[in-house]
């Protein structure tokens, strides 16, 4: 008998991974404020026993993590040959963005060094985030911004994909999607279904160790220039690679909110 997932998810594992409903973790699965998970059951039928498929979503509408608020997700997911990170943001329009010198304000983010410069490099890094053309230490205020990818060997070799600048006068949900197939190897770096950019030369920065949890919505120090401070929706993590038939239908499911 197929055991049900004390967790949901608003649309059928079969809708939303065709042919492929095996290996997947949803995230976050560490939450220290455990009233943030929903565990009201709404359409979901099937869950593999053997490969059970936890799934989370924020109570009841986006969930925006607060400044010193720690939320984590389980990393395993970067160990994987193949895999996927997604999730829905709301942005403010990119000039109340201006208004204020800012860093990094990440999405996902996670680094074996404790999450501390060595010379200004950082070690097995995986992270994703909104970033300032100029940052606060600059002194100055930015007048663009943009989503970065950002990755991290052992040895603190970076390498970053960078999004285009970012133009949206009012608040805007944005979809971004981070997938890998190691064995092709590629990755390729999503916004709101578009590829922005898919490299082959990717894989001598892929972190090769790994912590167990990565931190949600801030830089793991958690100082709070680095929170994103903004709603997010439907974050998980898969080890698939998701394919462009998941996109289209991920993105059917852009928040109403």
């Amino acid at each position: 008998m197929v055991e049900k997932s004390k967790y949901v998810f608003n649309q059928k594992v079969e809708e939303l991974f065709p042919n492929q409903n095996t290996n997947i973790i949803f995230a976050p699965i560490s939450v220290k404020r455990l009233n943030l998970i929903d565990d009201e059951f709404r359409n979901i039928e099937t869950l593999l026993l053997e490969q059970q498929i936890e799934t989370i979503k924020f109570k009841e509408k986006p969930y925006k993590v607060s400044i010193n608020e720690e939320l984590q997700i389980d990393a395993s997911f970067l160990s994987s040959k193949q895999g996927s990170f997604s999730t829905w943001v709301k942005l403010k329009s990119v000039n109340e963005y201006y208004k204020n010198m800012m860093n990094f304000e990440y999405l996902i983010s996670h680094a074996t060094n404790n999450y501390l410069p060595k010379n200004n490099k950082y070690q097995n890094v995986f992270s994703i985030a909104l970033v300032p053309n100029v940052s606060n230490k600059s002194g100055k205020l930015p007048t663009e911004i943009r989503w970065v990818f950002w990755i991290s060997n052992d040895k603190w070799e970076s390498s970053f994909i960078k999004g285009p600048v970012l133009s949206n006068n009012e608040e805007m949900w944005y979809h971004i999607l981070i997938r890998w197939d190691h064995d092709k190897p590629q990755v390729d770096f999503l916004i709101d279904g578009q590829i922005i950019d898919s490299r082959k030369d990717y894989f001598s920065f892929w972190p090769t160790n790994f912590l167990k949890s990565a931190f949600i919505g801030t830089w793991g120090n958690r100082q709070p220039i680095h929170y994103i401070k903004r709603p997010l929706f439907r974050f998980f993590t898969s080890s698939i690679y998701l394919n462009n038939e998941w996109v289209e239908i991920e993105l059917k499911n852009k928040p109403k909110f």
